[in-house]
């Protein structure tokens, strides 16, 4: 995802108040308060870093946890 796109993102979701966000599907109403300021934590680290894009995945931190312990060493993924 790139930065114009989470821009976007943050634009559309901070112009809603926080019932009509937990209306979004695929964003967990238990998430609805919140997003706004996590995208605008990743907004800024993308600045700081600088990143041009991000990885954005479906799956948990366990998934990925999980996903480097079985890979060889060193070795980037090609699953997901």
């Amino acid at each position: 995802m790139g930065k114009g796109n989470v821009d976007a993102v943050f634009q559309k979701l901070s112009r809603l108040n926080c019932m009509q966000r937990s209306r979004i599907v695929g964003l967990e109403r238990a998430r609805a308060d919140i997003i706004v300021a996590g995208i605008l934590i990743l907004k800024t680290l993308m600045e700081l870093i600088p990143a041009e894009t991000i990885t954005v995945s479906g799956t948990g931190l366990l998934y990925g946890l999980a996903l480097e312990g079985i890979q060889p060493f060193g070795q980037a993924s090609k699953i997901a």
